[in-house]
């Protein structure tokens, strides 16, 4: 199988390359030759920013050459872009209307609450707060507020406000089939971050929060790889977030714990049963790398 990685240069690209362990024949992209991704892959090719007109008929164009199979796209940028393109049949991602629901904070906290998913209070006269952008990914822009003068600083027409809740931090990494039926979810707690991104996790043997979690997956008609956000308060789970992504901090964990995300979906794609044997209690500590060209 021709596999497609976009964004080589991104951690989640690195991280795509390093689960699929050649594999499969790898061919990746990047807007930067100097991407480390590109130099771990079989073919690569530097293409256009994702927000560039000619970057769909670049793909299209490397698509046709090297075979291309299915595309894993590394970076939440690129995604509703290949969602709405002549590429979208090689995504193995959810369908649009899932992706703009997680994507729009207030529509996603709606969607919760619908189906009785605790998230946390949104308010504007209660300290501290977390603020972040209505729409948005990761944590960009996301800022915890402790009083008025904070608060007037952020107040902005696009963003959100909700209660601060102090507690365990999870990720649960999960993977559906295109019948939108969950094959399996890992949850991690999130020992310490930067830049959004988890630097220190464990995963654990939770079932409860994973059968939360296959509740949120299939009521929202989730598929492919998708990873969501919540907090354990007095034995509550908060839900604060859910991407339709590749997890950019916790692969290599999930990897390690028997969830080989891209390899499990690549099974999905050929019709294969795909029953994953998870271990827990494994702890992940990141560190930097390099490549010498």
């Amino acid at each position: 199988m021709n596999v497609l990685v976009t964004s080589a240069g991104s951690t989640n690209g690195v991280n795509i390359i390093k689960a699929l362990d050649k594999k499969v024949r790898i061919t990746a992209v990047d807007c930067d030759e100097l991407a480390a991704g590109l130099y771990m892959s079989d073919a690569w090719f530097v293409v256009p920013k994702s927000t560039d007109d000619k970057y769909i008929e670049v793909l299209t164009e490397i698509v046709l050459k090297d075979k291309i199979d299915v595309i894993f796209p590394a970076h939440s940028n690129e995604i509703k872009k290949l969602i709405n393109s002549n590429l979208s049949n090689l995504l193995v991602i959810s369908p649009i209307k899932a992706y703009e629901i997680t994507e729009n904070k207030i529509m996603c906290k709606a969607f919760l609450n619908n189906i009785d998913i605790p998230t946390p209070k949104q308010y504007y006269d209660k300290f501290p707060m977390i603020v972040k952008p209505i729409v948005g990914t990761g944590s960009k822009n996301t800022v915890k507020v402790n009083d008025k003068k904070e608060l007037d600083f952020y107040l902005k027409k696009d963003m959100f406000y909700e209660e601060f809740i102090e507690g365990v931090e999870y990720t649960v990494i999960g993977i559906s089939d295109f019948d939108k039926k969950m094959v399996c979810a890992l949850p991690t707690i999130r020992l310490k971050t930067r830049g959004g991104m988890a630097v220190r996790s464990m995963s654990e043997d939770n079932p409860e929060l994973v059968s939360i979690v296959k509740k949120v997956a299939e009521n929202m008609k989730l598929a492919g790889v998708w990873n969501m956000q919540c907090i354990r308060k007095n034995n509550k789970y908060y839900f604060i977030d859910i991407n339709n992504r590749f997890p950019a901090g916790s692969m290599p964990l999930a990897t390690a714990s028997g969830m080989n995300i891209p390899l499990i979906l690549i099974n999905i794609l050929s019709g294969n049963k795909v029953t994953p044997n998870l271990v827990y209690d494994k702890t992940m500590l990141r560190y930097y790398e390099s490549i010498i060209l």
